[in-house]
Order: structure tokens, then sequence, then C-alpha cells
């Protein structure tokens, strides 16, 4: 369960007035790497993608977050500079809660603080998992159960992702990712469109992924 909806009625209304709703377009900038601000983002509706920026001037996409989502807490508990970006990847409404009081609310709510640590081993777990589907040397079945968790993850069976950023995210090349999709298309898993997937079938996609056979 994602941190917002975690919580109970009465800390989402606390919140909620300390915090300020904001509206963003698909591509806005909604956290900046390198920024040294403190306030924690809530996303309420929407899909946001996490980037990091290197000095070469590649960059990497992290993940994708959805609705219930809290980012920006690493900087806000650290006071260190912002380690990615965020942009939505769709139209996006999200709740921006000042850091002193957020702080000031956890340490009068310990339920309040026990849900933030819950969201912090929870976004670790789905780290751990995107490490191990990105072990998977085959980019086929690598993509398949990376658009499987995706959906799980999202809530959602149609994800806002080009295929630039879903071969970034999958760590291979645009190429093997639009060869790839192609034979899931026909396969009948999913359909693709401008920035954007479709799962069609979230099952047959993890048993192609878990299908899987690395040979010696």
């Amino acid at each position: 369960m994602s941190f917002w909806w975690g919580l109970t009625t009465p800390q989402r209304n606390l919140l909620g007035k300390v915090g300020t709703r904001v509206r963003y377009g698909t591509d806005d900038q909604i956290l900046h790497q390198g920024a040294r601000d403190r306030h924690l983002v809530v996303i309420l509706t929407g899909v946001v993608k996490v980037v990091t920026s290197y000095s070469n001037g590649l960059a990497k996409v992290l993940a994708l977050r959805g609705p219930g989502t809290l980012l920006g807490e690493i900087a806000a508990l650290t006071a260190s500079p912002r380690t990615a970006a965020v942009s939505a990847a769709s139209p996006v409404t999200a709740l921006l809660i000042n850091n002193v009081e957020f702080a000031a609310a956890t340490r009068a709510d310990p339920a309040l603080h026990a849900q933030l640590e819950q969201a912090l081993a929870t976004r670790l777990l789905v780290t751990n998992q995107q490490l191990v589907e990105a072990s998977i040397p085959a980019v086929l079945p690598r993509l398949a159960g990376l658009l499987a968790s995706l959906g799980d993850q999202l809530d959602t069976n149609v994800l806002p992702i080009s295929q630039p950023d879903l071969a970034s995210l999958a760590a291979t090349s645009e190429a093997s990712v639009a060869r790839s999709l192609r034979e899931l298309r026909a396969m009948g898993l999913i359909r693709t469109g401008r920035r954007r997937i479709e799962v069609i079938d979230a099952p047959g996609l993890r048993s192609y992924a878990d299908s899987y056979d690395v040979k010696p």
C-alpha cells in the first residue's frame, strides 16, 4: 500500500491542511536534481518520472511513481541536495508539504512516523525487485517482467511511458525495446501508442518473464 492511502482519514486531513495542492501538466518539473529545497511531495493523481542526470550529460530513468507515493523525503530528512529530478509523466495533482510542518506532524503522531518508515521500506523492496528484473540477460523477458511490475506499482494497465524512457529504465537500447514491444504486441500481451503502453495481459507478461531460463 502506498504512503498516502496507508494513512488514516484524520492523518490525511491534517497533512491536507498544512500542504498545498498543485496541478502539473505532462512534462512539468516537480522536483529539480541538486536543488536544496526541502518540501515533500505526495502524488495524489497521475504518474511521475524520476530521473537522475550525470556530469557527462547522460540521464537515467530510475522509476515511475503513481498515486499515493511520497517523494522528496530524503532531502527533507537529511538537508542534502535533491538526488534526482521528478517530472510529470501524465497530468498530475500533488500535495506539497513543508518539511517543518511534516516533521512536527510525525513527532506528534508516532503512527504517522511509522507509516513513513513503512513507505521507505516498501520503496527499498521495489528497488530490489527492479534490480532482480534488470539482471535478466535477455531483453524480451526483462521487459515483460518490468511492464507487469509497473502495472502493479502504478495500479493501472495504461503506462504513460515513451520507448526511450522505457529503454533507459530497462537498461537497454531503444532498438531492443522496439523489437521486444513488437513481439509482445504479436503475443497479444500489450498495445502501444504515442508515449503509452497498455498492458492487456499482466499474468501473461509475468508468466513469460518467469519462464525465462538462463542457459549455462
